[in-house]
């Protein structure tokens, strides 16, 4: 069996200085109760989740999560979520979506709130609010199917060891899950980190595939509500 709630964690060295990462995992169990049998009007068809951790000189990195959903009872919201556990790092949301007048060329900034619950139809998924942020999304009419949301974290990269001689190089650490956690169920997901294969040190899970600039764990397939590993 897969084993439940784990999260990921990347170490590399300071930009500046770059010579190593280390991809390794961290098992952390979450007080989450999950429920297969959560019915939802919404379901996520595929996802792609990317994070470029190659850009040097700043402590802002940016997770890109690319939506393409089904909506057969044309809700009027999508609930996004991002585990409580980065609430301290978490700076700010941007969502665009496809623009309801039909212009495909300007990205269109979908409306949002933060809110403390979720709806009736997602009531089972009720024992999760404690440990994730929700935001609730409007979507602009019944024919949006695709959702582009970059979550903007700072200081996610944290130093490892915290302390050092003066000769070492310093290296950070990232937690990560490798899956898309949302209160929908997921067809398939992808997770993507952007990073120069000449600098991996390490990795305690092997990628699904790697290029030289990335390491891409997926696609996962038939991935339940609250799913973080």
């Amino acid at each position: 069996p897969k084993p439940q709630n784990p999260t990921a964690k990347i170490r590399f060295i300071n930009l500046s200085t770059v010579k190593y990462i280390i991809l390794k995992m961290k098992y952390h169990i979450l007080a989450v109760t999950l429920l297969s049998a959560t019915v939802s009007a919404i379901k996520n068809v595929a996802v792609t989740r990317t994070v470029d951790l190659m850009e040097a000189g700043s402590n802002l990195i940016v997770f890109n999560t690319d939506v393409q959903f089904e909506n057969p009872t044309s809700e009027s919201h999508y609930y996004y979520t991002i585990a409580n556990d980065f609430s301290w790092s978490f700076v700010a949301l941007q969502v665009l979506g496809q623009n309801p007048n039909g212009d495909t060329n300007t990205p269109f900034a979908l409306k949002y709130e933060e809110v403390d619950s979720l709806p009736l139809s997602l009531a089972q998924m009720g024992n999760l609010t404690g440990n994730v942020l929700v935001f609730k999304i409007e979507l602009p009419s019944k024919d949006t199917k695709t959702l582009s949301v970059n979550e903007f974290h700072k200081d996610r990269r944290e130093p490892y060891p915290k302390v050092i001689r003066v000769y070492e190089k310093q290296t950070v650490e990232l937690f990560e899950s490798k899956y898309y956690l949302s209160v929908y169920p997921t067809d398939s997901c992808t997770t993507i980190f952007g990073v120069n294969q000449n600098d991996i040190h390490f990795k305690s899970h092997d990628p699904t595939k790697s290029s030289s600039v990335s390491l891409v764990y997926g696609p996962y397939n038939d991935i339940a509500p609250a799913t973080f590993e």
